[in-house]
């Protein structure tokens, strides 16, 4: 039995020697592709978060001091909600913090907590689907690795792994292959945002077609459940 245990007690020894002398080198490794990855060119939707992030983050720090009142949620948010108008309705300043549902809630959580100041309003819209952990998604991982290394060091322990390694050397070239290509929509455009954090191209012109057509046949649907219309009266 004695020599049962000083044979375990060894080979725990060599495995933690062997992890220890691997340690420095999956580092190294580790240094060496977040190094790779940020001097590559960055995602298309990963440059757009950060430059619009940049962009309210500026607008808020640019308001007096609190009480602030921030809109903070996905695209829904971004595209949907107007700061501005409800500044000038309420003669309140707020700023619209909305950016990206798929950075999932943890990380527009996360986000939010640093630009509140103590007295200001957090108006939260999330959507629905956030309402429960989304963990790191395929927009997050490429979106911390290229442009918030910092989050590393706050997200929790179990997700480092995904967000170390869920942006694949495969996606990182089709990534950089696409960002040779230029965008030309008015749509997703940094300097788009305003100073109230507001989304300013987003208007019928820039609506396609089919866009146009799906919000109004859902204008129709949903005004013929509310007011019981036959189905022959609104087409």
């Amino acid at each position: 039995m004695l020599f049962h245990q000083n044979s375990s007690t060894s080979s725990f020894r060599h495995a933690l020697v062997a992890f220890a002398a691997a340690f420095p080198a999956i580092g190294a490794l580790i240094a060496a592709w977040l190094a790779l990855v940020s001097a590559l060119p960055h995602p298309f939707e990963a440059r757009w978060i950060a430059g619009i992030y940049e962009r309210k983050m500026d607008a808020a720090d640019a308001l007096p001091a609190a009480p602030r009142y921030l809109l903070f949620g996905g695209s829904s948010v971004h595209f949907s909600y107007s700061a501005e108008v409800i500044a000038d309705l309420t003669g309140l300043p707020v700023i619209n913090m909305g950016t990206h549902a798929g950075l999932g809630a943890d990380y527009l959580l996360y986000k939010a907590r640093q630009v509140l100041r103590p007295g200001d309003t957090a108006i939260i819209a999330l959507e629905h689907h956030l309402l429960n952990s989304t963990g790191t998604t395929s927009l997050l991982a490429p979106y911390v690795l290229t442009s918030d290394l910092r989050y590393l060091l706050h997200s929790p322990p179990a997700e480092l792994p995904r967000l170390l390694f869920g942006y694949p050397p495969v996606e990182v070239v089709r990534q950089v292959a696409a960002a040779s290509q230029p965008w030309t929509s008015p749509l997703y455009q940094v300097n788009a945002v305003t100073e109230f954090g507001d989304e300013s191209a987003n208007t019928p012109l820039n609506k396609l077609p089919t866009m146009l057509a799906g919000l109004a046949g859902k204008k129709v649907a949903t005004f013929r459940a509310r007011s019981g219309a036959p189905a022959g009266v609104l087409g």
